[in-house]
């Protein structure tokens, strides 16, 4: 099954970006669906673990799996309650010094097509 791909293009140099990627109590700053992210790290690193809480009031879990913070890519793992997800992030540098941002959607069809509305309006806001 090929994951679904949400992206998003914007003025914010890939650096930037990443730092609002890479330390997780940033995350509410640019996705308008987390409330909140209890982490048990400062800086995103294989195997962390922790909670995000959602604006829907649910509370989903988390496993970072890879992160490569020269090439600005990562990889979790996410669950609520019985649905999974497994997302793989990354920021490009575009031609005009901004960034793309693109996360591939590893999830039951249904579930990958209807989670890349917020996932392109999350990336939207991590590169402007």
């Amino acid at each position: 099954m090929r994951p679904a791909r949400a992206r998003a293009r914007g003025p914010v140099p890939p650096h930037e970006a990443w730092q609002r990627y890479a330390r997780p109590e940033r995350w509410p700053e640019w996705s308008p669906q987390v409330r909140g992210v209890e982490a048990d790290c400062d800086v995103l690193a294989a195997g962390a673990a922790g909670r995000v809480h959602s604006l829907f009031g649910t509370e989903v879990r988390f496993v970072v799996l890879d992160v490569d913070h020269a090439a600005m890519t990562w990889t979790w793992r996410v669950r609520a309650g019985l649905l999974g997800m497994v997302l793989e992030h990354r920021l490009l540098p575009t031609d005009d010094g901004g960034t793309l941002a693109e996360v591939l959607i590893h999830a039951p069809w249904p579930v990958a097509r209807l989670y890349r509305v917020p996932a392109t309006v999350a990336l939207y806001r991590l590169v402007h």
